[in-house]
This record gives C-alpha cells, sequence and structure tokens, in this order.
C-alpha cells in the first residue's frame, strides 16, 4: 500500500488518462473550487448544500428526462418528466 501526501506548499496533482480512484474522504478546504470537464458527474448519495450557500440551476431547457432548470423569463423552476415540461416552483 503506498499513500500520497501534500501537505505545506502548493502544487497540481496531474495524471494521465487513466481513472483516479478516491477511497476515503476528500475534503477541499478554504476558498478553493472543485471543477470537472464536460463529462457527466455522478454523485451516488446525498448531496447537502451548507446554509446560506447557493445550488445554482442552468438557464437552459433541456430534453432529458428528469432535468430541472430555472426560466429566467418567467422566473419559474422547469421540470421535464420525459414527454412534458412542468412547472415546478414558481417565486
Amino acid at each position: 500500500n503506498k499513500s500520497l501526501s501534500m501537505t505545506d506548499g502548493t502544487g497540481t496533482f496531474t495524471t494521465g488518462t487513466g481513472a483516479v480512484s478516491l477511497k476515503g474522504d476528500v475534503t477541499i478546504a478554504g476558498t478553493k473550487t472543485f471543477t470537472t470537464g464536460t463529462g457527466a458527474v455522478a454523485l451516488n448519495g446525498d448531496v447537502t448544500v451548507a446554509a446560506s450557500k447557493l445550488f445554482v440551476l442552468p438557464q437552459t431547457s433541456s430534453t432529458t428526462p428528469g432535468a430541472i432548470w430555472y426560466d429566467p423569463g418567467s422566473n419559474t423552476l422547469k421540470f421535464y418528466n420525459g414527454s412534458t415540461v412542468q412547472t415546478i416552483s414558481s417565486t
């Protein structure tokens, strides 16, 4: 078993094109961000948004079943159920 530790200082963790698996908790401290490429992101567990923080939805419609987005024209949240677009919230 090997371990990787990057404690003090700065640096970049870079990999090749293979997969990276993390089996423990991952913490991003301070004001740093977590960013992905254009591929899908799977969140297989519960998601919690901290108090006073925002969960931002795109401002565009979608034909993907289950998609939710904000419609600024009508100031509503929309949901596509697979056959029709439904309004799920009015602000």
